[in-house]
């Protein structure tokens, strides 16, 4: 599992680039005989299955990591029991989720087990919300994102949005004939800080050297916190662009995924603390979780735990890695989780 765990990390999976990782874990499953869906188009994704029927547990993942940037490189390297490399830690649940799935064929005696794994997650999640609007609703999700193997039920959501302001274009030499988007770009967010919390995650205006520039586009990120929703964060932003200076400002919703509000006491939350405690001998904590698509799950009725190798405080920086142990680990307790709520196996 490990040796897969590393041609997963050396395999380019960024944002344009999918293909050849989908064809090396496509390659793995179809020669285990497993049945295996593919959907090749915009967003490639597999949907594999052991067993048939209800009750269903869906082990989600996905490959595609943010493209490159500075230190945040997809360079694969061991160092200490420690991997490291652009989009380690969500490698880490592919291989723990593929381990495990694989290790439970032929070992589950009702139901299914399937297998999903996309390539858009870190953009829009497209291919998730194809396979929902298809009908797929299974009983139960683990979502392997990184929570250093602690049990999570629970976290924020994000609001990801497009801002553009639009000024009027002037010759440098005479500045004040025009209206700079970039200035007014700035005092917009600057207000709009006041009020609502955001990450600016991307700003660029300007089409000459030599011009006021004319246009200005932003990206924010809005955290959601755990009581409100995304209509909370927009209710907001709607209330500042309703002031008459910003007539020109207008704004375009990216993406939404709203916080995960599952019961902290659920079954299956019991069931998988149980489970890490046993493997682990403990229960982590972990400072703060991150985003997922969870709540994607939790909002047709899914019963949901997020739970991964790696420290999300470090995902997609130039310090991301991995325990190569944790992933061994994930992969136990995932498998765990599987005997128990689909074969013999009681914990």
């Amino acid at each position: 599992m490990l040796d897969i765990f590393g041609v997963l990390s050396e395999l380019v999976s960024r944002w344009e680039e999918k293909e050849e990782i989908i064809d090396y874990l496509e390659e793995i499953l179809r020669g285990e005989g497993v049945e295996i869906k593919i959907d090749e188009g915009e967003h490639p994704l597999i949907l594999a299955r052991i067993g048939e029927g209800e009750p269903s547990l869906c082990l989600f993942c996905h490959i595609d990591t943010p493209p490159p940037y500075a230190l945040s490189q997809p360079i694969y390297k061991v160092d200490n029991n420690k991997a490291y490399g652009l989009g380690i830690c969500d490698k880490a649940s592919v291989a723990a989720m593929l381990g495990a799935f694989l290790e439970m064929k032929g070992k589950t005696e009702r139901g299914s087990l399937d297998l999903l794994i996309t390539s858009d997650s870190e953009e829009k999640g497209e291919g998730l919300r194809k396979v929902f609007e298809e009908g797929y609703s299974p009983r139960w999700a683990i979502i392997g994102e990184p929570t250093n193997l602690s049990i999570v039920t629970q976290h924020p959501g994000l609001l990801l949005l497009d801002i553009y302001c639009y000024g009027l274009s002037a010759p440098i030499s005479f500045p004040f004939s025009g209206i700079n988007s970039i200035d007014e770009m700035m005092d917009f967010l600057s207000e709009l800080k006041e009020r609502l919390p955001f990450v600016l995650v991307g700003i660029r205006g300007g089409e000459s050297t030599l011009r006021v520039p004319e246009r200005c586009h932003s990206i924010l990120a809005i955290p959601i916190p755990q009581e409100r929703d995304a209509t909370w964060a927009l209710r907001i932003l709607d209330g500042v662009l309703k002031q008459p200076r910003w007539i020109d400002v207008s704004y375009h919703i990216l993406r939404v995924e709203n916080p995960l509000k599952a019961e902290i006491f659920s079954p299956l939350a019991q069931l998988a603390r149980d489970i890490t405690r046993k493997v682990l001998g403990l229960e982590r904590e972990i400072s703060q979780p991150g985003w997922s698509e969870a709540s994607r799950f939790q909002e047709r009725g899914t019963e949901v735990v997020v739970l991964g190798a790696g420290e999300p405080k470090v995902a997609h920086s130039g310090e991301e890695y991995v325990l190569l142990e944790d992933i061994i680990n994930e992969m136990k307790i995932i498998k765990g989780i599987v005997s128990s709520l689909l074969g013999s196996e009681r914990y």
